[in-house]
């Protein structure tokens, strides 16, 4: 093997191991979103008034006024089951 095919071949083999520290990172970053998620709803109320931890725990996840109870548990349940998908996704890309 020459010179450049040495560093053309270490070069995706740095790439390659890069891509897999990505994914990991992202599956984790995922699942502990997911365990967030999970726990504030086990304990939320939306009919009680927000404090301002639950407040700023929707605004985390770009929930915004009006805090409409409908809206928000919907607006959970969206963010919940659009990042379980997302995990499923990445877990099956490899």
């Amino acid at each position: 093997m020459n010179e450049t095919s040495e560093l053309i071949h270490k070069t995706i083999e740095n790439l390659n191991n890069l891509a897999r520290k990505t994914r990991i990172i992202r599956q984790q970053k995922l699942e502990n979103k997911i365990k967030e998620l999970k726990h504030f709803c086990d304990r939320f109320d939306p009919y009680k008034e927000l404090t301002s931890v639950e407040m700023s725990f929707l605004k985390k996840y770009h929930i915004h006024p009006p805090y409409d109870p409908f809206m928000l548990t919907n607006k959970l349940l969206m963010e919940l089951e659009d990042t379980i998908e997302e995990l499923e996704e990445l877990k099956n890309e490899k």
